[in-house]
């Protein structure tokens, strides 16, 4: 198994984990489990791909971005704390 895909899967048993019993929800164009994450749209999950493409772009997203991280950062901390943990780990640690 290559790196990335290792990576990739560490993310898809993070997201099973995270939406654990719960039911696939209609989420922005699209179906998810929204299982307790800050944004919704971060749980989306695709017909075409198995397991979730959204939780490290989103991860990203919300402690990187100028205007998101403003907006979602302190909501993370508090919130869902493994999505910071998550985004600084990539950032230092993940070798795709």
């Amino acid at each position: 198994m290559r790196r990335s895909e290792a990576g990739d899967v560490h993310f898809a048993n993070l997201h099973r984990l995270w939406t654990k019993g719960k039911k696939r929800a209609a989420i922005r164009s699209g179906n998810g489990r929204e299982g307790g994450y800050v944004r919704p749209y971060t749980g989306r999950e695709y017909r075409a791909v198995e397991g979730p493409l959204e939780v490290l772009t989103m991860a990203m997203q919300m402690t990187s971005h100028p205007v998101w991280r403003t907006a979602h950062l302190r909501a993370l901390v508090r919130k869902d704390p493994q999505m910071p943990d998550l985004a600084l780990g990539t950032m230092f640690h993940y070798d795709p």
